[in-house]
């Protein structure tokens, strides 16, 4: 607990809302109940249709730390921007509004923050996966340790683990200038991909805590378990930029990575498509062109094997041969 008459930093709390009046309260609360006080909490209601307004008015004539903007429905990543915009310290967290945080979250995470102030602009933690009900399923796969990082090995690790906690926005601490010259893309799936890399891009480092601090909620309903559909092809363009970025910043190896983990995405994603009746399928052979161009490349990429090049372009020149192929290499690796 901090000591009366200590400077203590305005951290801004930015909770995007959208009808989770089942699990608003819980969230508010565990951010409330801070140990570290120094807080304030923007509610950004999305154009709610259920009972969450009135909860986050509730709250804001409960708390002079609650200030809440009630908005039409505008997606997350515009919730977001207008929470950035509008917060009034200068440090940053985001926290889902159907997630909650342990009391203790903010108090340790300021405090190691401080340590390295001049050098560190993100601070993350570790997170457990929680029920609709609250009970733990599981840690996160990733678990992080506790280190300092610079930020290629940040995009490095983002690229080839596929650690959520590199992928995510919430279960981190920013300093706000972070934020100076970055937003999240407005109507897109998968928003935190098109930003994280250029985020850490802005960090010299960031710390790691092996402390699993925030609560990750899976839902029936929610976006990450939701059937395939044309707008998970949202990934890709996401997957594509990061190769733009890394490539305009002479991140070459990480720009070769950053490619392979695209391609491996393409296919999945276009046999996905490919074989779900409810899209049209000229849509999905029209976004292969995206590949078809990069073939020139491919081929330089040191990453990918020979095999694995001309398992690629015979997907990319022919489809079915390409599954007819891979097919029989799959029975070959297992005989």
């Amino acid at each position: 607990m901090y000591k009366e008459g200590e400077f203590m930093e305005l951290i801004s709390v930015i909770v995007p809302v959208y009808n989770v009046e089942k699990y608003l309260d819980e969230c508010v609360n565990s951010i409330l109940d801070q140990t570290y006080s120094n807080i304030e909490i923007l509610l950004i209601d999305d154009g709610s249709t259920d009972n969450s307004p009135n909860i986050c008015d509730f709250y804001e004539k409960q708390d002079n730390r609650v200030r809440v903007i009630h908005q039409q429905n505008g997606g997350l990543s515009l919730a977001r921007n207008i929470g950035i915009e509008k917060s009034q310290g200068d440090f940053i967290v985001f926290v889902d509004s159907d997630d909650y945080i342990s009391t203790d979250m903010l108090e340790v995470m300021i405090n190691e923050m401080k340590k390295n102030i001049e050098s560190t602009s993100i601070l993350m933690c570790n997170f457990v996966k929680v029920d609709s009900y609250g009970n733990v399923i599981k840690k996160n796969n990733y678990n992080l340790e506790k280190e300092i990082i610079d930020k290629v090995s940040a995009i490095d690790r983002l690229i080839v683990s596929k650690d959520i906690n590199y992928i995510v926005a919430w279960g981190k601490l920013y300093k706000k200038e972070v934020f100076d010259e970055i937003r999240f893309p407005l109507n897109k799936q998968n928003e935190d991909e098109f930003v994280m890399h250029k985020v850490y891009f802005n960090c010299d480092s960031i710390i790691c805590l092996d402390k699993c601090f925030y609560k990750y909620r899976i839902r029936d309903n929610s976006i990450m378990n939701s059937k395939f559909s044309i707008k998970q092809f949202n990934k890709l363009e996401a997957l594509y930029d990061r190769v733009n970025f890394c490539k305009k910043h002479n991140l070459i190896d990480l720009m070769n990575k950053a490619q392979q983990m695209y391609i491996a995405y393409f296919i999945d994603f276009y046999i996905k498509g490919m074989e779900t009746l409810t899209i049209k399928k000229s849509i999905i052979r029209r976004k292969k062109i995206y590949l078809i161009k990069q073939i020139f490349y491919i081929l330089k990429n040191k990453y990918i094997n020979n095999r694995e090049k001309i398992i690629i372009f015979l997907f990319a020149i022919n489809y079915k041969l390409y599954l007819c192929v891979s097919k029989y290499l799959a029975k070959g690796r297992k005989s």
